[in-house]
């Protein structure tokens, strides 16, 4: 049994050595190890004679002539490798020492198993409040969304992954995960849970994840490109439009938010804040622009009593996070990060809480 780990490199020489250290740990009985690079960034030429005599595993390099993405890179990895399972892995994760076994371990019958594992600041993905549930299936996809943060947390069987995926590489970097997800689900892929952290997502703010118009572009690559499968029936096809608009609605708003936020300065919020005289606030939603406005308020005229957010059991952030079940403290407002779902977070808020609520938009 091979398994064959897919490395996409755009300007990753320096990761490599960690790679291919951290490849020495997930030996498992009974399996051989292929690690494949492939190099998207064609002015800095990699060999694998350089690699290949200081790993246990077996060690490709392939050299882009051109820049072509990183889900194109990745269907060139594929179609070198040799390996029964596939594991994509970004350049700059980390895949644990015991990822190789326990994701052998818990796919059990199945022809993919997916992993719990961490990001954002050491945040666990899975927990208590966002639990890893297995008995993955289209419906759910259009109900409870994408579950997985990046690829390295799915292992798959070789030939479970889609033609399409392989074969229809996307022009956007950013939503190849989701798209080989939502062919896994239109396919009937049947996926096995493994709830230990064996997985580490970094965000160094190059990732296309981060870069919003890159995102909604992408996806709507991704939706052109499902809608035109001639196996989809209608109340399918129109299910799914609907799910994507909405993601191509969000990235769009995030898209303009962010444009905002890049100009914004501390002096610039709490300017507005005390204004209205709000001195004390607390903070709905701890994701990316909870923790902006968290930073940018430190040590300002402003006091943060708490935050309130549905994963409060995985966030700290170095003051009290509660459920939005239950209460928290007077403040003079909530400001509500979420953006897109403003409308509905506030009206919940409005049956608990008498003080002034508003978007975060309304104080950049």
């Amino acid at each position: 049994m091979m398994i064959s780990v897919i490395i996409p490199l755009y300007k990753g020489k320096k990761y490599i050595k960690k790679i291919i250290d951290m490849s020495a740990a997930w030996k498992t009985a009974g399996v051989e190890l292929e690690i494949i690079f492939v190099n998207d960034y064609p002015e800095e030429a990699l060999y694998d004679e350089d690699y290949e005599n200081h790993s246990a595993a077996l060690i490709q390099i392939h050299n882009n002539e051109c820049n072509v993405g990183i889900h194109e890179s990745r269907i060139i990895g594929c179609s070198i490798a040799k390996g029964n399972y596939i594991v994509f892995l970004d350049q700059d994760d980390t895949l644990m020492q015991d990822y190789m076994n326990l994701q052998l371990n818990n796919i059990g019958d199945r022809e993919a198993v997916i992993c719990n594992g961490y990001w954002r600041e050491g945040e666990l993905i899975f927990s208590q409040s966002n639990q890893l549930k297995g008995n993955y299936n289209f419906e759910r996809y259009l109900n409870e969304g994408y579950p997985l943060v990046s690829l390295g947390q799915l292992m798959i069987k070789r030939q479970a992954i889609p033609n399409e995926w392989l074969t229809n590489p996307l022009k956007h970097n950013g939503c190849d995960d989701l798209y080989l997800w939502v062919l896994m689900m239109l396919y009937g892929v049947k996926v096995s849970v493994n709830n230990v952290p064996v997985y580490i997502h970094e965000e160094d703010g190059s990732n296309s994840s981060l870069n919003y118009k890159e995102m909604s572009l992408s996806i709507q690559d991704v939706r052109d490109r499902i809608l035109k499968l001639k196996f989809m029936d209608e109340k399918s096809r129109v299910a799914l439009d609907k799910k994507m608009l909405e993601k191509i609605s969000k990235y769009d708003m995030y898209e303009k938010l962010n444009r905002i936020i890049e100009i914004t300065q501390r002096q610039d919020v709490e300017k507005r804040l005390l204004e209205k005289e709000i001195k004390k606030i607390a903070i709905y939603g701890v994701g990316l622009y909870g923790k902006w406005l968290l930073n940018i308020l430190k040590d300002s005229n402003i006091n943060i009593e708490y935050a309130i957010d549905s994963r409060a059991d995985v966030k700290d952030i170095g003051i009290p996070v509660i459920q939005p079940e239950k209460t928290g403290g007077s403040v003079d407002a909530i400001i509500v990060t979420p953006v897109f779902d403003y409308g509905s977070i506030r009206n919940k808020i409005k049956e608990k809480y008498s003080c002034r609520i508003m978007s975060i938009e309304e104080i950049l």
